[in-house]
């Protein structure tokens, strides 16, 4: 699922992408995540929507330059500039298929 801006039909396999990648995602920000949650209109059973699984990762604060190092060994790259206009505490990550925000 390349990242698109086309909508399409739900798709019954969108909760079990978003459980796969939340256990990829663990290991990154152990010890110290709090949540991981699906978001965005995939999230929602039923509802057309661009077919990019979005996810938030709460956590308390960590050594960022191990999380991004870990977080591009799952291949995402950093992208803080897309939210410029939010708080510091946000970091944004794409991976090809994936969007991940941590707050």
């Amino acid at each position: 699922m390349a990242l698109t801006s086309q909508i399409t039909l739900y798709d019954d396999r969108w909760p079990s992408l978003f459980d796969a990648e939340k256990i990829r995602l663990l290991k990154p920000f152990l010890p110290n995540v709090v949540e991981i949650e699906h978001v965005g209109s995939t999230a929602v059973p039923g509802l057309a929507a661009e077919p990019e699984i979005d996810l938030v990762v709460v956590s308390d604060p960590q050594d960022e330059a191990r999380v991004d190092q870990e977080m591009a060994l799952l291949g995402y790259s950093r992208v803080d500039a897309m939210l410029s206009f939010m708080t510091e505490d946000v970091r944004w990550w794409v991976n090809g298929d994936q969007r991940y925000s941590r707050f």
